[in-house]
Parts: C-alpha cells; structure tokens; sequence
C-alpha cells in the first residue's frame, strides 16, 4: 500500500492551546494529523468544536492548513476547548484542561463509522477516554478491523487505569512516555525495573507489535518484532516541548509507512520531536526538507 492512499484516522481532542505566547491551535490528534500530513500521509481529524468563533476558527485554520475537516462535528451547547498551557523549568509542562467541552461529545454516525472501517489506521488517545460519549463512540471504532495506535497523554485528573487500561487491550502499538511507562507498570503490577525489562513485560501483557517510549531530550526507546533499540536524541535548544510527543509519533508513522527499518523510523522520529520542540508551539510552518 502506497503511503499516501493509507488513509489515517486521529481520533480525539482539538483545542486552543493557551501558550505564554498566545493561543495556538493543538490536542495531541489534531498535532498528530498536521504532522502526517506536512509529510504527505492521508490524514483526517475526528473532533468536535463549539458553536462559537474559537470553534470556527479552529476550522478555519484547518483549512488554512488544507486538513480535512469533513469529520469535525459542531455542538450546539457545549464550547470549544481551551488549555492553559504552564512551561516549567527544566523543559516540563503542566496543563488545565477545561471539562466539559465539544469534544466530550463526539457522537458516532454511518459516515464516521463508514471512514474508519474503509481506512488503515486509527491513532487515538487516552483523554478521548474522560467523558462517557466520547469514550463511547471511541470503542465503537475499535471493533473495526483496522490497524490501532494508541498514544497514552496522562494528564491528572484525567489519567484513570479503569478507563486508560482497557483501551490498550484493543491497540497494534503503544507510545508513551518513560514517566507513564512507570505509572502503567505501577496500575498493573509489573516489576519497576530498567526500562528495556518494563517495556518487554508491558509488550508481554498485551502483545503490542510496537511499543515506543519517549524520554525527553534523552531521545526514545522502541520494542518491535523482538528487537530493542534506544536512540540518544538530538541536542537542541529548546523553545518548548509543546506538541514535541505527538510530532515524534507523526515521524515514526511516516517513516514506517515509507518503509523505513525500525532504526530508520526511531531516528527519524527523534529528529522531528527535537525539531519541533526547538520551534514556537506545537505544529510551526516547516516542509520535510527542513529536516534533511
């Protein structure tokens, strides 16, 4: 299958991101399909925003940006999201996410269920979890036969085992990063050990094909088909780490989709998260060749 008819659906949250900088468009699926598409993959966002001016123009920067937006859906009631973003030191972010809003309310549809059953793969996350309509309609779509990427973002209060943990049951290959990997081992008993010994234990459990985990500026490590292998990262100087994940599993998607090695894919990776965390915000203007 050729890269770019592999259509790709990202499934959760899309929101206003409140930066020290000012708000920029975001929501981990939203970040995920910007970066499919800047690199030619066939990307479509399943959300929902508000009746309101923030929702449309978070539809107009869809458009603006050329991602389809056919299956973004509007609620009459509920607003569009917004996240106070708080930058830490030491290149740690904390996040207020506003409950409820229009992406709580997903709903489940012929057209919506018709394009995930006739498409290759479904990247979700685990906020999409939070609220029961959403989380409904979430596992729906996981019955279908189609390749499932399950992208962890623990992000308290939203961060239940009882909800989180079940979707890992129905996921092809998990990302997430090292301090989750540690609270996911913690919810199911697993040995706290080094971190090739937890992701094989965690791979074990539920016989991921792919298991990533990111480690910050200390680069990601990658279980598949039996293989473990670690990338050191690139050393920037970082702007922000907004975003800095989702770009990551973008890169990795992209690249394995193009038939790259599972090194390949992991360093390719690891050179999108770095870049994008060098940059302003979560999905900057940039062209493949930037990273050349």
């Amino acid at each position: 299958m050729k890269p770019e008819t592999c259509q790709i659906i990202c499934y959760g949250e899309i929101l206003w991101d409140n930066l020290p900088s000012g708000p920029k468009p975001g929501g981990a699926p939203m970040n995920v399909a910007y970066h499919l598409h800047r690199h030619g993959m066939n990307a479509k966002l399943v959300s929902r925003v508000g009746d309101d001016l923030k929702g449309r123009r978070l539809l107009d920067y869809l458009g603006s940006i050329q991602l389809a937006c056919d299956l973004v859906q509007t609620d009459p009631a509920m607003p569009t999201s917004e996240v106070l973003v708080h930058l830490r030191g030491g290149g740690t972010v904390e996040y207020e996410i506003c409950e409820p809003v229009a992406w709580d309310f997903i709903s489940l549809n012929a057209e919506l269920k018709k394009m995930v059953e006739e498409s290759g793969m479904l990247v979700f996350g685990s906020l999409a979890s939070r609220n029961v309509s959403t989380r409904n309609t979430l596992y729906s779509l996981l019955h279908s036969g189609i390749y499932k990427v399950f992208d962890i973002n623990l992000r308290p209060p939203f961060d239940r085992q009882e909800f989180i943990l079940p979707l890992m049951e129905h996921a092809n290959m998990l990302k997430l990063n090292d301090h989750e990997l540690i609270t996911v081992s913690g919810w199911l008993g697993l040995e706290i050990s080094d971190m090739e010994t937890m992701m094989k234990s965690l791979a074990a459990r539920y016989h991921f094909d792919i298991l990533c985990v990111t480690r910050g500026e200390d680069g990601a490590a990658l279980l598949a088909d039996h293989q473990w292998l670690e990338h050191p990262g690139y050393k920037i100087e970082a702007a922000d780490p907004v975003g800095a994940g989702d770009a990551f599993l973008a890169g990795f998607i992209s690249a394995r989709l193009k038939g790259s090695n599972y090194e390949a894919c992991l360093d390719y990776a690891c050179k999108l998260g770095a870049f994008i965390a060098a940059s302003e915000g979560a999905n900057p203007e940039y062209s493949v060749n930037d990273l050349a």
